[in-house]
């Protein structure tokens, strides 16, 4: 008898934590969707601020390098064949003045820099002559126009009265870059470049490939029958994806 009374007793201690226990079981399940709220804000706060971190960026780019190495490889081998190849003409004919047609994204400008006296540069696209001119705002060696090179280039050649080195990359190529009238403006380019008569100028003219009849490049040969007819004594030849035009020595 005494036992049960015992027992009987603790039986409101019992129910009490009972109640505790049911309270914070109801403030749980009345505020789980809040907390689950909390917790994706806390979760995206601390992806947000993963993100802006050094180490976070460095390993994206690693990741993305790792990812398309064989294309950037081959791109970055690529861009630097095109320089020797700028780089040659240029101290085999003793030129100091650059221009080139297409921008983009001014790799070619900057890798230029150091090698050249003065440096012309035309783009289409507004929005990549816009990043391009922020990008060589201090340089007083660089000038950057914005328009059709086929439309603009008499203008800028006006004002230039020593040897040109021509590097005619202005084509449209998808992605980012803008296309004009025509897919490529060399035709126009070119009868503005031979209007100088200045036999000491070299033109190279980037991806020979896609000179083959259609979206408005000529073949190879209507080409080089073109540069021919203008003068006779030039020399046309093609390597590397690059076609070379100049005077022979």
């Amino acid at each position: 008898m005494p036992f049960i009374v015992e027992e009987f007793n603790k039986l409101p201690n019992l129910n009490l934590k009972l109640s505790k226990y049911m309270n914070i079981k109801k403030y749980f399940l009345k505020n789980i969707f809040s907390i689950k709220i909390l917790s994706k804000k806390i979760k995206f706060k601390l992806k947000f601020w993963i993100k802006k971190t050094f180490f976070f960026n460095m390993l994206k780019k690693l990741l993305f390098f790792f990812k398309n190495k064989k294309n950037i490889l081959q791109q970055h081998f690529t861009h630097k064949r095109k320089e020797r190849t700028i780089l040659f003409y240029k101290k085999k004919y003793n030129i100091h003045t650059l221009l080139e047609t297409g921008t983009y994204q001014g790799e070619m400008i900057m890798a230029m820099l150091n090698h050249f006296n003065k440096l012309y540069s035309i783009e289409l696209s507004i929005s990549l002559f816009e990043k391009a001119k922020e990008k060589f705002k201090n340089n007083k060696k660089v000038q950057l126009f914005q328009g059709d090179s086929g439309d603009i280039l008499q203008q800028i050649l006006v004002k230039i009265d020593t040897p040109c080195l021509f590097w005619l990359d202005a084509h449209y190529s998808k992605g980012i870059t803008a296309r004009g009238l025509l897919e490529t403006p060399i035709i126009k380019e070119l009868e503005n470049i031979f209007q100088r008569k200045n036999i000491n100028d070299v033109i190279l003219v980037d991806d020979a490939r896609c000179f083959n009849g259609t979206k408005d490049y000529p073949t190879i040969e209507n080409l080089r029958k073109y540069v021919l007819s203008k003068n006779n004594n030039l020399e046309f030849k093609i390597s590397g994806d690059i076609i070379r035009i100049c005077h022979k020595i």
